[in-house]
C-alpha cells in the first residue's frame, strides 16, 4: 500500500497498537513510525513524508492512554529544551550525527549527503517516556558487557532465527540498528554470533518489503564501522543478494540497497569486491530504468562513485565509467565497458554525447589497448560507433 493510500483511522489505531506494546514509554517517535510501516507491511521510512501527521497521531494515543490511566501517556514535544515545562519528554541521544532517510549513511563528499530530516518540521528523534535506560540504552549495554556480551548476541541472533518474516523480528532489528550505529562493540558481538546470514535471509526479492526495509537498515548501521564492512562483505553472500534485490525492490528499498553499497566501498578490497560481485552492472541498469524515481537514480550515482573510488568527485556517471575504463584492474575495466554498453543499447539517442564527453573518449581510448583482446576490441568497437 502506498503512503498516500493509508487512511488517517487507520494510521491512529496502528499507532494505538504500538503504544501499547511500550507502556514505559521507551520508544521514539521515529521508532513507532517504523513499527507502523512494519505492521502496514510498508517499506521503511515510506510514512516519513506524513511524519507530521503521524506526531500528531500519537499525541492523540498518548492522550487517551494519560486519560485511561494506564502508562506509556507521554506526549512528544515538538521543540524547547528537552525535559523542561515539567514535560516528561527528553531527547534522544545523537548517534553521530549521520544523516537518515532509509538507512544509516557515512558522510559524502562533493555531491553531498541525502538530507535526513532537515527542512524544519518536528524531530520523531525524541522519545516519548521517561526513565532510564531506555530500550536503545539497554540492549547496547548488554551487548557490550563483557561477560554477557557475545551470549546475549547468540540469544538474539537465535530468536531472529526463528522469527523470519515477522513483524517483533523486523522492530527488533530497527532497535538494533540503533544500538549499532552507537556501538562497534555490539555491532562486533552481533557479527560473531551469526546476524549477516539472518539478515541476508531477510532481504531476499520474496520476502515483505517492511522486513527487508529493517534488515537493510540494520545493515547500513553494521556498515558505519571501518572495521566490520570487510566482514560483512566475507559472510553471508551479502553482495550477490544486494545485486539481486536492486532491481526489483522498488524505489524506498532501491535507495536502502544503494545507500548500504556506498557505505560497503569504503576501501580498495572492498570496491574489487563489489565490483566482481556485479554492483555497477545492476546499479546501471537501474539508472537507465524509466521508471524509477531521481532520488533513487542519484543514491546509484552515489555508490557508483564509491565503488569507482571516485566519491568526493562531482563526475556524471558516463565520466565515471570513462575514469574507470583507465584503470589498471582489468576487472574493472570490464565492468565500465559493458555498461557503457548497455548505455548505448537503451539509449542509443546518447551516443552522440557521450562520444562528446573527454573521459568516456580518453578511458576507452587507455581500455582499446588493453592486453585483454575482449576489452580491446569491445573499446575499439565503442569508439568507432561514435
Amino acid at each position: 500500500m502506498a503512503a498516500k493510500q493509508v487512511p488517517h483511522d487507520v494510521l491512529l489505531e496502528t499507532v494505538r497498537r504500538v503504544l501499547s506494546r511500550h507502556p514505559d514509554g521507551e520508544v521514539t517517535a521515529r521508532m513507532v513510525r517504523h513499527s507502523v510501516e512494519s505492521m502496514l507491511d510498508m517499506p521503511i521510512d515510506s510514512l516519513a513524508e506524513r511524519k507530521e501527521e503521524l506526531l500528531d497521531c500519537i499525541g492523540v494515543a498518548c492522550e487517551e492512554l494519560n486519560k485511561s490511566g494506564r502508562p506509556g501517556g507521554q506526549r512528544p514535544r515538538s521543540g524547547g529544551r528537552p525535559g523542561s515545562s515539567g514535560s516528561p519528554v527528553r531527547a534522544r541521544p545523537s548517534s553521530g550525527g549521520r544523516p537518515d532517510s532509509g538507512g544509516h549513511s557515512r558522510g559524502r563528499g562533493g555531491r553531498g549527503g541525502r538530507g535526513g530530516g532537515g527542512g524544519g518540521g518536528r524531530s520523531d528523534e525524541v522519545a516519548l517516556g521517561v526513565g532510564v535506560p531506555s530500550a536503545i540504552e539497554e540492549a547496547r549495554a548488554a551487548l557490550d558487557d563483557a561477560d554477557s556480551g557475545a551470549g546475549r548476541a547468540a540469544l538474539i541472533v537465535a530468536e531472529l532465527t526463528d522469527a523470519p518474516g515477522r513483524a517483533p523480528a523486523a522492530e527488533a532489528m530497527l532497535l538494533l540498528a540503533e544500538v549499532c550505529a552507537q556501538s562497534v562493540l555490539a555491532s562486533g558481538r552481533l557479527l560473531d554470533a551469526g546476524i549477516a546470514g539472518v539478515l541476508c535471509g531477510s532481504i531476499e526479492p520474496e520476502k515483505p518489503k517492511a522486513m527487508a526495509g529493517s534488515a537493510l537498515r540494520l545493515l547500513s548501521a553494521l556498515s558505519t564501522h571501518d572495521s566490520l564492512t570487510e566482514r560483512l562483505l566475507r559472510t553471508g553472500r551479502l553482495v550477490e543478494h544486494l545485486v539481486t534485490l536492486l532491481p526489483v525492490a522498488g524505489d524506498e528499498v532501491a535507495a536502502q540497497v544503494a545507500n548500504l553499497m556506498h557505505n560497503l566501498a569504503d576501501g580498495p578490497a572492498n570496491r574489487l569486491r563489489l565490483l566482481h560481485g556485479g554492483v555497477l552492472i545492476a546499479l546501471t541498469h537501474v539508472i537507465l530504468t524509466p521508471s524509477a524515481s531521481a532520488g533513487v537514480k542519484e543514491q546509484c550515482l552515489h555508490a557508483a562513485a564509491a565503488c569507482a573510488g571516485l566519491s568526493h568527485t562531482e563526475l556524471s556517471f558516463p565520466e565515471l565509467l570513462g575514469r574507470m575504463c583507465a584503470s589498471k584492474v582489468p576487472g574493472t575495466v570490464r565492468d565500465a565497458l559493458t555498461s557503457l554498453e548497455v548505455i548505448v543499447e537503451k539509449q542509443p539517442e546518447v551516443r552522440r554525447r557521450l562520444g562528446e564527453t573527454e573521459e568516456v573518449v580518453e578511458g576507452l581510448r587507455v581500455a582499446a589497448g588493453s592486453s585483454d583482446l575482449s576489452v580491446a576490441s569491445g573499446a575499439a568497437a565503442l569508439l568507432d560507433s561514435f
